[in-house]
């Protein structure tokens, strides 16, 4: 039996077997100690979805307060735009000239002022599902810390 440069340094086939059943053994008593540790987290994992799909308690996410902030948020993010696209008018009004530097950012300019038009779109949508959110958590009766 012809044995490989490597197998031969670590004492043939039979050290390597030895070895790998080692690992092995090791490998299944850490997994124990694991299993016990994983099982525990999956219940109280399933603990709390089940609190929170029973509607006894709300999420974080679900509370009144993170939505009145998600509001703020939203009305500064359209103010920030808003003035964005004036100084893009500002800038569209003062490119008079024809040539082709002055059409390539006009063009530039359009596309920006597209995009911020439809996030502010896109953010006042989302500031009128957070006042439905909030209006339900009250109607509910679940208040959510406010």
């Amino acid at each position: 039996m012809r044995y490989s440069a490597g197998e031969r340094r670590r004492g043939g086939r039979g050290a390597s077997i030895a070895r790998l059943l080692d690992m092995a053994a090791s490998t299944a008593a850490v997994g124990a100690d694991m299993r016990g540790l994983g099982v525990l987290l999956a219940a109280v994992a399933a603990i709390c979805l089940l609190q929170a799909s029973w509607g006894l308690a709300l999420t974080p996410d679900d509370s009144i307060p993170r939505f009145l902030k998600s509001i703020e948020l939203c009305k500064e993010n359209i103010v920030a735009d808003e003035r964005l696209l004036h100084d893009y008018d500002a800038e569209m009004r003062g490119l008079t000239e024809n040539d082709s530097a002055s059409a390539k950012r006009r063009a530039e300019i359009r596309i920006l002022k597209k995009h911020y038009n439809d996030e502010i779109e896109a953010l006042r949508k989302k500031i009128v599902e957070y006042y439905k959110k909030i209006q339900e958590i009250r109607e509910s009766g679940k208040d959510g810390g406010s």
